[in-house]
């Protein structure tokens, strides 16, 4: 899964076991397509570090997360600011570990008990979905209500709704 501008993208859904990380320049390419540029940066699991996708994302100029492979820099303005840096980005990545934990107790994905296959993607699909229109609801209430209450009440809407 992926996390583009807040709503959720099933990327791969498999049903095998096999390695996450060889479908990550699938998934970059698969966004390229869809949004016509690559991504500036890409918060991934450490699987994904790989030497192959971090040789990709060189080429593309892409900024995948994480520690750099090889010896840390002997600067310590540098590395300390490479080590700022992945802490920001651990705290931005959290977004979507905290979505999966939002999908799994409020959008029943983690009380999925089909026994087929086919039906069991269709719940996990109906689940993301719902997870998304909900996500645009939300921000379709807030424009509502910042246009017609005005600014002024908004914190306290905000503190209601939301």
């Amino acid at each position: 899964m992926s996390d583009v501008d807040g709503y959720l993208r099933i990327e791969d859904l498999r049903w095998d076991a096999f390695n996450k990380s060889t479908t990550f320049q699938e998934s970059v390419e698969n966004y390229c397509k869809s949004y016509g540029h690559y991504l500036e940066r890409v918060l991934a699991d450490t699987i994904f570090q790989t030497r192959e996708n971090l040789r990709y994302c060189k080429e593309h100029d892409i900024r995948l997360n994480g520690p750099k492979l090889g010896k840390a820099s002997s600067d310590p303005a540098v590395h300390n600011q490479e080590k700022y840096l992945e802490w920001l980005e651990s705290s931005e990545r959290r977004d979507i570990e905290r979505r999966f934990v939002i999908n799994k107790r409020c959008y029943s994905l983690g009380c999925i008990t089909a026994k087929l296959q086919h039906t069991s993607e269709v719940m996990i699909l109906i689940s993301i979905q719902t997870f998304n229109l909900q996500s645009m609801l939300r921000l379709l209430m807030r424009a509502f209500f910042s246009i017609y209450l005005g600014p002024q009440i908004m914190p306290l809407v905000q503190s209601i709704l939301f």
